[in-house]
Parts: structure tokens; sequence; C-alpha cells
């Protein structure tokens, strides 16, 4: 299951960059944290990157 879900990945984060282009890095990383920890990390990701600007949410 795990090879699986690791080739699906691969194919979704290509997707990505061939759609979005430069603005795929910020989609993957959110992507990316929403598989590791839900909603929470997509949360804690996005406070990472806007907390750079004095930004929380």
């Amino acid at each position: 299951m795990q090879a699986m879900s690791t080739k699906l990945d691969e194919i979704i984060i290509d997707l990505l960059r061939r759609e979005l282009g430069n603005d795929a890095d910020l989609v993957i990383a959110l992507y990316d944290a929403y598989k590791a920890r839900g909603p929470r990390g997509v949360k804690d990701k996005l406070n990472d990157l806007l907390s750079k600007y004095g930004i929380e949410v």
C-alpha cells in the first residue's frame, strides 16, 4: 500500500508542477502537511509561512 501511495503522490506532485508552475511549491507543501497531520498540519504550515510576515492564523 505504501508503494502505491508513493506512486500516487509522485503523480499528483507532477500534475501540480505542470499545471501550477512556480506556484506549485506552496500547494505541494500544503499537500504534504495535510497528508502528515490533516487539517492541523495545513494550519501549522500556513502559520509557519505567514509568520515570516508577522501574520498568524
